[in-house]
């Protein structure tokens, strides 16, 4: 059985180890670990946010949403003193032999449930830090190693610009032309990523879950942007610098 008091299938009555070097085990490990979740709560202001619909900005500009993806990555707890805890996700190899934590995770307002990786720590979390966009390196990454589906994967990633060969922070679709229903595409090439720090407050016992509660406000990312503007390139980057605070725990 699984002798892992970290795991949540630790048994206690287990006489011999299923992981390691127990005779006539080859690589194999009956062990399971918790989870790191994170639940978004998608808001436009204190409403759950609707794409196409009709929303105004502060500037008086109305806008509808059409479509957002935006990628979080770097996701880590603290405990007091900041003492990182690690958990037990993948590595992605990169081209350069360094290794990056694999939990780059695409954001998008129809999904709202993100298993990051397994998460073995325990105790009590009192801050997180994130950023916004892919982890630093990505370019790097050997993609043939991805699976289909993961979030870098470049074969059916919104977040992916092909034309100009990189990674995306965010990617959102606007119509802002509400009478002739013209779309606008805003968007910021992923360079240094947005940081987001927040104060936490989440006890997680051994075996189990670790389930961080977040909200990201829509509103916050377009009240005090031009969007009528006609450089697209620097609206992409306003409402970039804008995402880190839109982003919460949600009591």
């Amino acid at each position: 059985g699984c002798l892992d008091v970290d795991a949540n299938n630790f048994s206690i009555d287990a006489d011999e180890d299923c992981c390691g070097d127990a005779p006539g085990i080859d690589d194999v490990c009956c062990c399971t670990y918790p989870d790191m979740i994170i639940n978004i709560n998608h808001l436009h202001g204190t409403e759950n946010v609707a794409l196409n619909t009709p929303y105004e900005n502060e500037l008086g500009q109305l806008y509808l949403i059409s479509n957002i993806d935006f990628y979080i990555s770097n996701i880590q707890v603290f405990k007091q003193a900041w003492h990182t805890d690690n958990n037990r996700m993948e590595a992605v190899s990169t081209g350069s032999g360094e290794n990056l934590v694999d939990d780059a995770t695409m954001i998008s307002p129809n999904s709202f449930q993100y298993r990051i990786g397994d998460f073995s720590a325990s105790g009590t979390f009192d801050s997180l830090t994130l950023d916004i966009g892919p982890p630093l390196g990505v370019d790097e990454v050997d993609l043939a190693q991805l699976a289909s589906g993961h979030a870098l994967d470049t074969s059916s990633n919104t977040l992916f610009d092909a034309e100009v060969g990189a990674y995306l922070s965010y990617k959102v679709e606007l119509i802002t032309d509400t009478v002739e229903m013209k779309t606008r595409i805003f968007h910021a090439i992923a360079q240094d990523p947005y940081s987001v720090q927040l104060s936490l407050a989440s006890a997680k016992l051994r075996g189990s879950d670790l389930s961080i509660p977040i909200g990201v406000d829509y509103k916050d990312w377009f009240d005090q942007v031009d969007l009528l503007a006609v450089d697209s390139i620097e609206v992409g980057k306003i409402i970039g610098s804008q995402i880190p605070g839109s982003i919460s725990i949600v009591e």
